[in-house]
């Protein structure tokens, strides 16, 4: 690993505890949700 990449992550671990995770599986989530939505509505 790179020492700049191990940077990067260590700054955004203390930035967003674990926050981030939470809201990026909600917004994957609310994604794949509007996603079958707009596959109903074509059918």
């Amino acid at each position: 690993m790179e020492a700049s990449e191990e940077k990067e992550n260590h700054h955004h671990a203390k930035t967003y505890p674990d926050d981030d995770k939470d809201i990026a599986q909600l917004l994957h989530i609310y994604l794949i949700n509007e996603g079958y939505i707009k596959l109903a509505e074509l059918c």
